[in-house]
């Protein structure tokens, strides 16, 4: 068999690629086997197999899906290595339909993270340094109001309303309606 040779541009291309869905591929793994300690296991098989199937990849195709694909192969295989040890699990029909949820919920998430960052763009440049420090870096309110001389209740208040602001906008560009 033939593999044909993959250019420096496409490697470069297929490295962005993986790396930037790795917290999706994990993220639908879980999804599949929800509460196994074998997740990480299962995310670095699948990454071997994709590593593995590069030249498989067509470039210009959807990179997560086909990254989803392997990655529920790869929890199936583990699954049947369960099942021949005696491991209980879950129904392959269920298994099913988890993954496909799962692809749903994470275009959803794709387009709610997409729908922020554009909102988090409509905030002053103080309200985006407090929300960047507060999610981003994880600083506390505290350390953060003794870092800008700023009242930590006052800084509490501002977030809430930052929060608020920021779901409302979310919620207006997804066009869905509020709870």
């Amino acid at each position: 068999m033939n593999v044909p040779e993959i250019t420096p541009e496409a490697y470069t291309e297929f490295i962005s690629l993986l790396t930037k869905h790795q917290m999706a591929l994990r993220s639908f793994i879980v999804s599949l086997m929800p509460g196994s300690p074998d997740v990480n296991d299962l995310l670095q098989e699948a990454n071997v197999t994709i590593w593995k199937k590069m030249n498989t990849f067509e470039p210009g195709t959807n990179f997560k899906a086909w990254a989803f694909t392997i990655a529920r192969y790869e929890v199936q295989n583990y699954r049947q290595k369960a099942v021949n040890k005696k491991q209980h699990q879950l129904d392959d029909t269920l298994l099913d339909l988890i993954a496909s949820e799962a692809e749903i919920t994470e275009d959803q998430t794709d387009r709610r993270l997409f729908a922020l960052q554009n909102c988090l763009n409509i905030l002053s440049p103080e309200q985006r340094k407090l929300v960047m420090a507060r999610y981003s870096k994880g600083t506390s309110l505290a350390k953060f109001a003794r870092k800008t001389n700023q009242n930590a209740d006052s800084l509490r208040a501002t977030l809430f309303r930052v929060r608020t602001a920021l779901r409302n906008c979310v919620h207006t560009k997804l066009g869905t309606a509020q709870s």
